[in-house]
This record gives structure tokens, sequence and C-alpha cells, in this order.
């Protein structure tokens, strides 16, 4: 093969026809349109460009190669000249091609948004759901969502509204279940220890899915109450004012047959101050009851006295202990 025909195989691969040239024969009568493609298919895969500076290394590292597999005995191939006038569309090519790899392989960008303060955090997301974050709670969501599916990590507690779209199901991770859900409002709770997950429904409907483990999926309706529970790999469903469950949210502090150390726990993140409870035998002692967060913590304290036996003490350093 001459090298006139390889020189024509090897602009045809880039979608260009170059003038007639003269040049000598060589001797490497294996070099293919297909093995000049594979060349620069290689070479843009393998460094893979996000600017410009990168686009024009990799042409020259493509051309070197090109020259040496068309070089016999030190005698090189003059094709530079005539590809000067192709390189703009073989620069399109490339990089067309780049651009792709580069979309395809862009990781999601994730946000991630925890509620460090005593107050109430609200968030309104890509989709316009809008969501209430209480205190101590952290939520990661992509910046934009897919085009099938709606996913979002919560730990704590936090207040959904989901905008509907039947075509993107909204999800809500915690670690111990996986809650399902096209357009509704509902509260999801979860315990520090990671291992219940309550989710009380106001409106629409959700399901929730315990991954990894032989349980059932669970749809719950408006007015009840389901408790994943992954230590012993249950969910449990109940009557329950959804009022209860999200009234934190109007700043209130609601709990429904909370044990004592547990109602402890809440107030101290939502006032910020370290509450120690010295009796273990108290802190299970349940209470039902609401209050304004714009209460003092002692009157809150003194109301909770009236129903169960305790005495506190403010410390010089802002904690309270509580016997």
């Amino acid at each position: 093969m001459n090298n006139r025909k390889m020189d024509e195989k090897i602009l045809k691969s880039q979608n260009k026809k170059v003038n007639e040239h003269t040049v000598d024969d060589a001797h490497n009568d294996d070099f293919t349109t297909q093995e000049a493609e594979r060349i620069i298919r290689r070479t843009t895969i393998e460094f893979g460009p996000k600017d410009q500076d990168q686009l024009s290394r990799i042409q020259e590292e493509t051309w070197a190669e090109i020259r040496t597999r068309l070089s016999d005995q030190g005698r090189t191939i003059s094709l530079r000249r005539r590809i000067v006038r192709t390189t703009a569309a073989a620069a399109a090519i490339l990089a067309a091609g780049i651009m792709t790899l580069l979309l395809l392989e862009r990781p999601v960008e994730m946000i991630v948004v925890e509620n460090m303060d005593s107050g109430i955090r609200e968030l309104m997301l890509e989709d316009s759901t809008h969501v209430w974050l209480r205190n101590g709670a952290k939520l990661s969501y992509p910046k934009k969502f897919a085009k099938n599916e709606r996913p979002v990590t919560l730990t704590g507690e936090a207040f959904f509204d989901v905008a509907r779209d039947t075509s993107r199901p909204f999800t809500v991770n915690t670690s111990a279940v996986e809650i399902k859900v096209l357009g509704t409002r509902f509260n999801v709770q979860t315990e520090q220890n990671g291992n219940i997950t309550e989710v009380a429904l106001e409106s629409g409907s959700v399901a929730l899915h315990m991954p990894g483990a032989d349980v059932a999926d669970v749809k719950i309706k408006p007015g009840e109450l389901a408790v994943a529970n992954q230590h012993d790999l249950s969910i449990s469903v109940s009557e329950a004012d959804p009022y209860l469950s999200s009234a934190w949210k109007e700043k209130v502090l609601t709990f429904r047959a909370r044990p004592l150390d547990y109602i402890l726990q809440t107030l101290a993140n939502a006032y910020g101050i370290e509450i120690r409870l010295g009796n273990e035998n108290l802190g299970k002692t349940s209470y039902t009851g609401k209050f304004k967060r714009s209460l003092p913590l002692e009157e809150v304290l003194t109301i909770i006295g009236m129903s169960i036996p305790i005495e506190y003490e403010f410390n010089a350093d802002g904690s309270i202990d509580i016997r």
C-alpha cells in the first residue's frame, strides 16, 4: 500500500479529504482506517481532557502516534502540513466525544444541610418540595434530581411537604427504613441510635420499605403512625394525631408517651443546654404534653415536675442536673 492511500484513509477517518500528494512507498501495510480511528479514540478516553490545553495536548500526542506508525526506518511521512486544514474538524470531533464522556461520568453534586441551631430550618428543594429540619437534623440530597427519582437521606427529624410528580417518586432514606412517596405531607423522626424511624402521615400516602430485611412493605394512610424498628426488623402501624408529630415545626414541642430521658434530651437539643439525669429509673417514666418553644426552659421543667417528681438545678456553666 502506498503512503498517499494511507494518508487518505487517515483523513477520511475524520470525514475529510485532502489534496493529492506524492509520497514514497511505506512498508506498513497493516495500517488501516480503523487503526487510525482506534488511536484517536484510545487517546481521547485515556486522557479525558477538561479544557482546551489538554485537548491540544491530546491532538499533539495523537499526531505523534500516527506519525510513528507511518514512519519507515527513520523516514517520516510529512502529513502534518495537510492535516492542519482538518485540525479544527478533528478537534470538534474530539471535543464532542470528550464532553459526552465527561457528562456521563460527572458525579452527582450533593447538598448536605445540617441544622445545628436551636431553631427550625426551612428548605425548598429544586422540585418545589418544602422541608422543615428540626434542630440536630441533617438532610442530604442531589442539587438536581434525576429524571426518574428524587432520593434524600435524613438523620434526625424533619417534616416534608412533597411536590407531586408521578414520574419521579420521592424517597426518604434513613438508617432503618426507606420511605417512598409521590406527593404528600408527613413527618419523619429517627432515633439517635438509628434503630427506630417514626413516620406520621398528614395527607397522601407513603410506603415503608426495610432494605435487606424479609419484611413486607407497609403502606399507611393519613392519621396513621408507622414505627420501623431496625433492631427486631419490624414495622408497626397505629392511629395517631399527625399534628402531635408535626407541631414542632410550628414552634411547639410535643411529647406523646415519651420516656423522661428522651424528653430531656429533646429539650437539651432545642434549648442548646446540657441536661444530665441522675436517676436512671426516673428516666423511664413516660410523659405526654406539649410546650411552646417560646417558654423558658425553667418553666417547662416546672410543668413536667407537676406530673413527674423531679428536682432540677441550674449550674454556673449553664448545664442542668435533674434528680
